[in-house]
């Protein structure tokens, strides 16, 4: 019996949808377009509009200057893992100023990261009763009803905001997630590429489009998507890890090798890539090299399942049954409804009837 066929191979990127904060780099509160379209149809009344804005800002900066300052601790709470205090300063940002839409966006996903999931509806619902154009919302309302389970619902929401703000390039980008996520890769595609046409230098699209492009054996295209995705996120790992698993795949494993490595070079942290040079190693037939790379793995990760089944897979495999067992158990415990429980249970099985038992150490001497 042999163990090769149930294999963990590459993890890519989640390819989970998203939540976005108002820091993020993907903000775009009004896309170019539909705020040129706006000012056309308010020329001719520009003057007593501003007039009443700047009235208005006087009166309204000393609160945003105070909620903003809530904002801006809450998100270091966040970052120190201080959730509850975090919650407990966005709070105080929307209560000092009840039409900061940002708030509310940043508060909502800071509960939707927690799963409370129709806490943070409500709360992207108030952005967008605060500010109708606040994107940022409409994307995570979208993304937040695919999570918690009315896939249909978020992305209708999705392609709704795609629709009503063509230009706002994040909405493309997890459209593109949650049809992935629903299996369909020709429309996942079809988004990425409309994300990379508004932001040809965005470079989780590009690394997404490409996975998607491979699980389609679109090989060769999906290698030119990764180099895209490295020329602009050089410091990234994860698309050097996902490129070398398309070289894996087509047998280029000195090359594959090297991406690997180089995804470790840049997150040392990055399990999958121990896990996959790992792989890419056995098959070259560097035997302990391989093992000592699953090993690793599981030193930067405890529970990555994937790197215990490998682990036992190939001992099962070389016949060491005795080394097998440990990781073998440990996968079962980690995932026992996995695909292949049955498979790996027999395996178990037959490691521990064959394994060599052990004498037992005689005393010493008195």
């Amino acid at each position: 019996m042999r163990l090769a066929d149930v294999a963990r191979g590459a993890t890519p990127r989640d390819h989970s949808p998203a939540f976005t904060a108002t820091s993020s780099r993907r903000h775009q509160p009004v896309p170019e377009r539909l705020l040129t379209g706006f000012r056309r149809r308010v020329a001719v009344v520009l003057l007593p509009l501003l007039l009443v804005c700047v009235a208005q800002a006087g009166a309204e900066d000393k609160p945003r200057s105070e909620a903003e300052k809530h904002c801006e601790r809450a998100r270091k709470l966040e970052a120190d893992n201080d959730l509850n205090g975090a919650e407990a300063a966005y709070r105080e940002a929307v209560k000092v100023d009840p039409k900061m839409a940002a708030a509310y966006n940043d508060l909502g996903v800071l509960l939707a990261r927690q799963d409370r999931y129709a806490d943070a509806l409500a709360l992207f619902d108030q952005a967008l009763a605060a500010q109708g154009d606040y994107y940022n919302a409409s994307v995570n309302k979208g993304v937040v009803l695919f999570r918690s389970g009315k896939k249909p619902e978020g992305v209708a929401a999705l392609e709704a905001v795609t629709k009503i703000a063509p230009s706002f390039a994040r909405a493309h980008f997890e459209l593109g997630n949650v049809y992935d996520a629903s299996g369909d890769l020709s429309k996942a595609c079809g988004a990425y590429r409309e994300c990379l046409k508004l932001d040809e230098t965005d470079a989780e699209a590009h690394n997404n489009f490409a996975w998607c492009l491979f699980r389609q054996h679109l090989y060769e295209d999906a290698l030119a998507e990764f180099r895209l995705a490295i020329k602009h996120a050089p410091e990234a790992a994860t698309p050097h890890n996902n490129m070398g698993w398309v070289l894996f795949q087509m047998g280029r494993l000195h090359d594959a090798a090297q991406e690997f490595e180089q995804a470790i070079k840049l997150n040392p942290d990055l399990p999958e890539a121990y896990n996959n040079l790992g792989q890419a190693l056995m098959v070259a037939q560097e035997v302990e090299g391989g093992l000592a790379q699953f090993r690793k793995a599981l030193e930067v990760a405890p529970t990555y399942a994937p790197a215990y089944l490998n682990l036992g897979k190939y001992l099962f495999d070389l016949g060491r049954m005795k080394e097998a067992i440990a990781p073998l158990e440990k996968y079962l415990e980690l995932v026992p409804q996995s695909a292949d429980a049955d498979k790996i249970r027999d395996a178990l099985a037959k490691a521990k009837a064959e394994a060599p038992t052990e004498k037992p150490k005689e005393a010493a001497a008195p």
